[in-house]
């Protein structure tokens, strides 16, 4: 089967969590015996509107540079160009399916093209974007915006981005994108979300009619056995969080938890992850004064694989809408318990494996924190606790199942 995976960012250049997921995939596909291209848009952009053709690991890659004067916004605004060129690349590979993963940076009307040359299309809603131009549906990094919100409310959370674009045709502009989207889930042949909780939020949110939606979890490349556990250390929890050092993934929440217990001094807070925001890691730093954290910057995978061999918890106090957390997955899959806000996806997958605390309640979280400290025992039954974490391998072989009953 020929498959034709459509993507706002593709790595090496950007190897975020859905970029990192679909290149796993395209290699798992490809390892089947399937032909996999990609088309993607990217970071780097040209005046001349350039189109760069790579291989990425054995799988052919064109990648569409915008021009900014005139595209910067073409995922939400859309592209005539952009869409021409997803279409010629299409032609060019002649697949028997395509799968649309975004269309941020590359243009909200792809679907529809491709619908209209006659491939069967999947369309996977990885974050928020269809009904968010900032992706998260947060006004701020700290902030998650009501289902209620109006068109009227986006556009006075969009005004200082808009350019001086005046509030009512920014509104118009934000129903026009809207309108046009639904369209796009509409074309689609089998819209895909990665959880109950995205699904059930779509269906909440006003003004928005997302239509029949396929709850496809996604996994991670497992490789390996699980490393074996630390030894216990009495009256000491070693704490490890590596979800990224950005205030949407409430850093800053965990740090709060430790410095408000009486017994800060038996918690170790080990966090992983090239610096962010300047201003927020002095923030970090200065809520870590007194306690004992590191902050132990960029690293390999094989470094997160030891982390189960070393810490005691994982924790993860996300404050953004979660719709998967592929760093959950992963310490699952490391045997590592796991604490997590009630944001999003998380909660359905740690299963008796984790713990769930109220989303930004840092003494929730302290409390939990303080409770594996004194119950020792309780990470071992966690250690040995059922989840939802799945297996990548698992995952494709479904998608494979989806691809071929279009396809035929």
């Amino acid at each position: 089967m020929r498959v034709l995976q459509v993507i706002h960012y593709y790595p090496p250049e950007t190897p975020g969590g859905t970029q990192s997921y679909v290149a796993s995939a395209a290699a798992l596909l490809k390892a089947a015996g399937h032909e996999v291209a990609v088309v993607a848009g990217a970071r780097a952009h040209s005046e001349t509107g350039e189109v760069i053709a790579t291989d990425e690991s054995g799988v052919p890659t064109r990648r569409i540079l915008r021009d900014l004067r005139t595209e910067a916004l073409s995922g939400d605004a859309g592209s005539e160009r952009i869409e021409a060129l997803v279409e010629e690349a299409a032609r060019d590979f002649a697949p028997d399916v395509v799968h649309v993963h975004h269309w941020h940076a590359l243009s909200r009307g792809i679907v529809q093209r491709l619908k209209g040359l006659g491939y069967p299309v999947v369309l996977t809603l990885h974050d928020l974007f269809v009904t968010c131009p900032r992706h998260f549906r947060m006004p701020d990094a700290r902030r998650f915006c009501a289902n209620t919100a109006t068109v009227e409310d986006c556009a006075a959370c969009l005004a200082s981005d808009a350019g001086g674009v005046p509030a009512e045709a920014l509104a118009a502009m934000i129903l026009e994108r809207t309108e046009v989207l639904a369209d796009e889930l509409a074309a689609a042949d089998a819209v895909v979300v990665m959880s109950v909780a995205q699904r059930d939020l779509l269906r909440t949110i006003a003004g928005f009619s997302p239509g029949e939606m396929r709850v496809l979890p996604i996994g991670i490349p497992v490789e390996g056995p699980r490393p074996t556990p630390p030894a216990p250390e009495a009256g000491r929890l070693r704490v490890v969080n590596w979800a990224g050092l950005d205030p949407r993934k409430g850093t800053h929440v965990l740090l709060d938890a430790v410095a408000g217990s009486g017994r800060r001094n038996a918690f170790e807070v080990h966090l992983y992850g090239r610096d962010g925001d300047a201003d927020y890691m002095e923030e970090l730093r200065e809520r870590g004064e007194g306690l004992d954290v590191l902050f132990h910057g960029a690293f390999e995978d094989e470094d997160r694989h030891r982390f189960g061999a070393r810490y005691d918890v994982a924790v993860f106090p996300f404050l953004a809408f979660e719709t998967h957390a592929m760093t959950v997955d992963e310490a699952l899959h490391l045997g590592l318990p796991v604490v997590v806000s009630d944001c999003g996806a998380p909660p359905e997958r740690v299963g008796s494996a984790g713990l769930v605390f109220p989303r930004n309640d840092a003494v929730a979280l302290r409390a939990l924190l303080e409770r594996l400290l004194d119950e020792p025992e309780r990470l071992e039954a966690l250690r040995s606790g059922r989840h939802g974490a799945r297996d990548l391998r698992d995952h494709v072989g479904e998608l494979v199942e989806l691809y071929a009953n279009l396809a035929g």
